[in-house]
């Protein structure tokens, strides 16, 4: 008798994680800007020359600016919470403070990660709707910044 249960909620447990998306994660590295919009010319060349790097497990990214590191610390988001796309959950981290750069402003700033999985590039935006994952700068309000693993 114990084996006729077993095997439906062993069905049941099987077909439920076939359903959730794999994770896919924030690379640790140096990442360069590739893709920069919401700013004026001046800052897009200040931009491109200020590589980001991103620790997790100091739950840190740091931006390379002249005379040293701007450090700036992470709070991992809930998996529950990272939208899917491209066949998987994409990861959201957010900054534990405004950005500020030069010119460059960002009020509560989350780095996303985007599709496709396979590549390496993450976006750097305003916080808020994340509907379009293929891009997740469509919907950004100001500054949205694509950056490439180096």
């Amino acid at each position: 008798m114990k084996s006729i249960i077993f095997l439906p909620l062993c069905v049941i447990a099987l077909a439920l994680s076939a359903c959730s998306k794999p994770p896919s994660s924030i690379k640790d590295g140096a990442y360069q800007a590739t893709e920069i919009n919401g700013v004026d010319e001046k800052m897009t060349a200040v931009v491109k020359n200020v590589p980001m790097i991103f620790e997790r497990g100091n739950l840190r990214v740091s931006f390379e600016v002249p005379g040293g590191k701007v450090p700036i610390s992470m709070s991992q988001r809930k998996e529950d919470t990272w939208p899917e796309g491209c066949g998987h959950a994409l990861e959201i981290m957010g900054f534990g403070t405004s950005l500020q750069l030069d010119t460059l402003s960002i009020q509560t700033p989350i780095l996303v990660k985007a599709c496709p999985v396979e590549s390496d590039v993450i976006v750097l935006r305003e916080d808020g709707d994340i509907s379009n994952v293929l891009n997740p700068c469509e919907g950004a309000t100001g500054v949205c910044i694509k950056w490439d693993l180096k």
